[in-house]
């Protein structure tokens, strides 16, 4: 059948887009979305981020921070 034994047929899968964020993660996504659009967002080896999806990681990684 293809299914994993730890996969039930009751279990829900929650889409990434439907996970709820805290008001202060929603506003640092957001700042870290600003410093992209404005070219002012580097990565961590100091070259500017020129990768919207690259972007969006650094954003999410930095919202789970706070």
């Amino acid at each position: 059948m293809g299914m994993c034994t730890a996969c039930s047929e009751d279990s829900v899968r929650i889409k990434p887009s439907a996970v709820k964020r805290k008001p202060a993660a929603k506003a640092k996504v957001a700042k870290v979305m600003d410093e992209f659009a404005s070219g002012d967002l580097k990565s961590s080896s100091g070259e500017p981020v020129k990768k919207k999806s690259m972007a969006r990681a650094i954003a999410l990684s930095e919202a789970r921070k706070v």
